[in-house]
């Protein structure tokens, strides 16, 4: 009998990804980021970087502070394997945030 494996999503790097680009787009700098969600410079540069795995705490508290919708963005992440996760940034995102934090 042949058993076929699914592939893992490397969960690490995709949420290092999504969160650089959250602070990307933020239009703010890692300072102010780091700052504001109480994550010392060089662990911000190492978790944007993929050097070191995000907590969920630090994770909510960086997509938070790059004024990101930290509970949507988090969910759609999950649910989409952290392939895809920021396709759905913008309408769907903004929507999901407002529904789960009414």
């Amino acid at each position: 009998m042949h058993v076929r494996q699914l592939h893992e999503p490397d969960w690490d790097t995709a949420l290092s990804a999504l969160l650089c680009q959250a602070v990307s787009d933020s239009g703010c700098t890692r300072a102010e980021i780091g700052k504001t969600a109480s994550v010392n410079k060089d662990s911000l540069r190492r978790i944007l970087n993929g050097e070191r795995p995000a907590t969920l705490a630090q994770a909510f508290a960086i997509l938070h502070a790059a004024k990101a919708e930290p509970y949507a963005d988090l969910i759609l992440f999950l649910a989409s394997g952290g392939a895809a996760a920021q396709t759905f940034r913008g309408d769907i995102s903004q929507f999901l945030e407002g529904f789960l934090t009414e």
